[in-house]
């Protein structure tokens, strides 16, 4: 376990005063995309028709799919252009089978995208990117006005914790359900400091969201509590084999041609996890074949202590993606 923490740790000096520091991050996951059903890993893909993968005849499929209700299945709307009939059919016999079970009763239908390509060069053949939720583009958009309505940009740094020498990472969430309301606010995790808990507590109701319309949303954030010359605990740049090799647990089963995405190529890596999903980035080159690698990366926490996992929260990481098949 040492060898692995010298792997994937460093220690590094902080250069900044003792003070509280808050960014921004991503939106949390959609619900209805985490917990439909069936789950990833047994939802397969559409058929390849054998005529039209024989006479190499492929394309791209992108739809729209509006749920109504937990139960029922989803009504298909093509937003493709100029692709063959019997590839939109293959895609909705499969696109039955989908569920939401977690929609609220007597709330709006779901809207959630998702894009097909059939490859007839490809081994895979069929490639499925991952879901988009519609109502997440609208939740991006009204999270941009996101706005104090009283002095003070960062949270203080109480002088009991200080005196304690308590300092750490929060991840938080705040959830408006009003323009002109504070927002209700919670600890996705976090150190049990109370000083420093009721510091973050007392500064999130100065935020407001003044475009917020429609059902409540979310927004998550991560403030930074340290120490001037304090050591701090980062995660070194890793190879592809070496995160893998370093991670607690990982979605299986997984298949990726990463030869069929311009490798080798680098990624940047936020860890949020177990909290929450990473945020993975590409580097200087983006590519969208890569996107449900990219997706699968999000899932993967490191194998580290629950003390290092919250010193690493919201740590950013380079990892090199070889050329190379991956089958797990």
């Amino acid at each position: 376990m040492r060898g692995l923490h010298r792997l994937l740790l460093a220690g590094a000096a902080a250069l900044w005063a003792s003070a509280a520091s808050a960014q921004m991050i991503s939106l949390p996951p959609s619900k209805l995309i985490d917990r439909m059903t069936p789950p990833q890993a047994e939802r397969g893909v559409p058929d390849y028709d054998p005529d039209m993968l024989a006479a190499k005849l492929g394309g791209t499929v992108r739809v729209e799919l509006v749920f109504s209700a937990p139960d029922s299945e989803p009504v298909m709307r093509l937003l493709s252009e100029s692709v063959d009939a019997v590839l939109v059919e293959s895609v909705r016999r499969h696109v039955r089978i989908l569920r939401v079970p977690c929609q609220p009763e007597g709330a709006e239908p779901a809207r959630l995208v998702q894009e097909y390509v059939f490859r007839p060069d490809d081994g895979r053949k069929v490639l499925a990117f991952p879901l988009e939720d519609q109502a997440a583009l609208e939740l991006r958009r009204q999270a941009a006005c996101l706005t104090r309505i009283v002095p003070g940009r960062i949270p203080e740094y109480p002088e009991r914790a200080r005196r304690l020498g308590q300092e750490g990472n929060f991840l938080v969430r705040l959830r408006f359900a009003s323009p002109t309301l504070p927002p209700e606010f919670s600890f996705l995790a976090g150190p049990a400091h109370p000083a420093l808990r009721d510091a973050l507590t007392e500064f999130a109701a100065g935020y407001r969201l003044p475009c917020q319309a429609g059902e409540p949303r979310e927004i998550d954030q991560l403030y930074q509590y340290r120490f001037h010359d304090g050591d701090r605990t980062v995660i070194k740049d890793l190879t592809l084999p070496q995160f893998l090799g370093s991670a607690a647990s990982m979605p299986l089963p997984a298949e990726f041609d990463l030869t069929t995405m311009g490798c080798p190529f680098d990624v940047r890596i936020t860890h949020y996890q177990p909290y929450k999903r990473n945020i993975v980035q590409q580097v200087e080159t983006s590519r969208p074949e890569r996107r449900s690698f990219l997706d699968w990366l999000s899932h993967i926490p490191l194998r580290l202590s629950t003390s290092q996992t919250l010193a690493v929260m919201g740590d950013t990481f380079t990892v090199r993606v070889p050329c190379s098949k991956l089958a797990l």
